[in-house]
């Protein structure tokens, strides 16, 4: 009976260890954009569009990366 229990106990350790490749753990991603592809071209737009954005863009504010 003890060779039961210890098949179970190392079978429950093994399975214990394969876990974190069964399934993948959350991390956190940053996103950036490539600088010399940028993701908007601004020249097209219009004086007034651009002043929306400009309004737009400063009410809104960065994420520290501790938050």
């Amino acid at each position: 009976m003890r060779l039961v229990y210890d098949l179970l106990d190392k079978a429950a350790r093994v399975l214990r260890d394969m876990v974190p490749y069964k399934r993948a753990r959350l991390t956190a991603v940053k996103v950036s954009g490539d600088e010399d592809a940028p993701l908007f071209n601004l020249s097209a737009l219009s004086d007034s569009e651009l002043a929306f954005l400009r309004r737009t863009v400063l009410k809104a504010r960065q994420v520290d990366e501790g938050e």
